[in-house]
């Protein structure tokens, strides 16, 4: 597939249209100023997404469980905050990571995004990971125990139907991180999707970050405010599934990019991928200035880029 840049419009998500303006007015008094940090900003300890690869070292969102495939996982990490406390920016991060894996409880319905009490659960794997410093960013995947395999057993859509052989029923992977130093904990999750579909999910490659209208992809951030892109190859793509009453419906992928920012601020935390985001530099402040963007499909596929240290 070519290589894609989001420019086809230099509209962005979230921005309030001039409707209703004394809704708007009252919503905006009463939110503007709440004190929270956008969801954009980095700082405390975060996983920012995790990566899914075959045996191959290939992206994917789906496997086929026919021949007992090898998964490998690897978290993407900030702590930012944690590793400044260091008080030197060459030092890496020690973190501990415990990962479980165990069928979908339904987490799309309302269900908590945990193994605990599912029928089937793996243990709990527990390991010492370290954070890369990369110059004092702390943000990166780990440069020890940084991957986490899970295998998924030959049988594992014995039990389903057909619909739901089809469809794919979920492999739930969590991850639990903490930060010994700081004494911070946060939980994440994966799932992968265990079907028989023909045809599985080619995971769009995020390759590059650029300012709108620019051939080349950014290194380290602009210094004036610039709308920025992202560069990636693969396409939407559509797929078939069957509905609880025996049709199947086509449907289409949505790329999006969400976006992640050490200092300064951004317009969106996230973009559909045929849109910028308006970036504008910080004017204070000590912290590495750097920029995470993740692309996603609706299929859990994810692929992600780094600008800066």
């Amino acid at each position: 597939m070519g290589e894609h840049s989001g420019e086809v419009s230099t509209r962005r998500w979230w921005r309030p249209k001039a409707l209703f303006p004394l809704t708007l007015t009252l919503l905006i008094s009463g939110c503007a100023d709440n004190g929270l940090p956008n969801y954009y900003e980095l700082g405390d300890l975060r996983v920012l997404g995790i990566l899914a690869e075959n045996a191959l070292s290939q992206p994917i969102s789906e496997v086929d469980p026919s021949s007992g495939p090898t998964v490998t996982l690897t978290p993407i990490i900030s702590a930012l905050n944690a590793g400044s406390a260091l008080g030197n920016t060459a030092s890496d991060l020690s973190l501990t990571l415990s990962w479980q894996s165990c069928v979908d409880p339904g987490v799309s319905y309302g269900a908590s995004p945990s193994c605990e009490g599912v029928p089937g659960a793996s243990g709990v794997t527990t390991v010492s990971g370290t954070l890369p410093s990369q110059s004092g960013s702390y943000t990166s995947t780990l440069s020890a125990n940084g991957t986490h395999s899970v295998t998924i057993p030959s049988t594992f859509l014995d039990s389903a139907t057909s619909r739901e052989k089809q469809n794919g029923v979920n492999l739930l992977v969590t991850l639990q991180v903490s930060a010994p130093g700081s004494g911070e904990t946060v939980k994440s999750f994966r799932r992968i999707t265990v079907t028989t579909r023909t045809t599985l999910n080619s995971v769009p490659a995020l390759t590059g970050i650029r300012v709108s209208g620019s051939g080349s992809n950014l290194t380290t951030l602009p210094g004036a405010e610039s709308d920025l892109v992202p560069v990636y190859t693969g396409s939407a793509e559509t797929y078939s599934v069957i509905s609880s009453n025996g049709v199947t419906t086509s449907l289409t992928e949505n790329l999006t990019t969400t976006w992640f920012l050490s200092r300064g601020e951004l317009e969106s935390n996230r973009t559909d991928t045929t849109l910028s985001n308006t970036y504008t530099p910080a004017t204070t402040g000590t912290t590495p200035q750097f920029l995470v963007a993740l692309l996603r499909d609706s299929r859990g596929g994810l692929s992600w880029q780094k600008v800066g240290p």
